[in-house]
């Protein structure tokens, strides 16, 4: 590599020390930290090593996040209710986790929401599909969920 005497000491010590191996390090602190005081917004360099996740999320991606987790409980409530007056739960896994105890339905559909959500939302700038990002992906399932909920909400007024 060829010394450039224009660099001083300190700026090519960082330098040489970008060219190192990826410092960074995804941790559980990300979530339970990141959401007010995260200093990674968006991916600084054009190729990460990896998935590049961010430890902060916008004010929109946050409420979205927060309001899939109302919703879940919700849907949970109100297939539980529903059951009760003779409904059918139509996914083939839920329904086996229902019909083996209604405390276990509600931490598997609870846990399962909160788990792919702590796993999407710090990775919410990766592109999918023909440049669909998982943030949008988040916002997709909070209108499909709210729209559950309200589906769940007529069909209480009809029993």
């Amino acid at each position: 590599m060829n010394q450039c005497p224009a660099l001083s000491a300190p700026v090519a010590h960082v330098l040489e020390r970008r060219r190192v191996a990826e410092r960074r390090k995804f941790n559980w602190r990300t979530f339970f930290y990141g959401a007010c005081y995260g200093q990674r917004a968006y991916s600084r360099r054009q190729v990460e090593s990896g998935l590049p996740y961010v430890d902060r999320s916008s004010p929109q991606l946050f409420i979205s996040a927060v309001g899939l987790i109302v919703f879940c409980c919700l849907d949970a409530f109100f297939t539980l209710t529903l059951m009760a007056y003779g409904a059918h739960e139509i996914n083939p896994l839920m329904d086996a986790v229902i019909r083996h105890d209604a405390e276990s339905f509600l931490w598997v559909k609870i846990g399962m929401t909160a788990a792919g959500l702590m796993l999407l939302v710090p990775f919410q700038n990766v592109q999918l599909v023909r440049g669909i990002q998982i943030r949008s992906l988040i916002y997709a399932l909070f209108a499909g969920y709210a729209c559950l909920v309200g589906y769940e909400l007529a069909l209480l007024r009809v029993l």
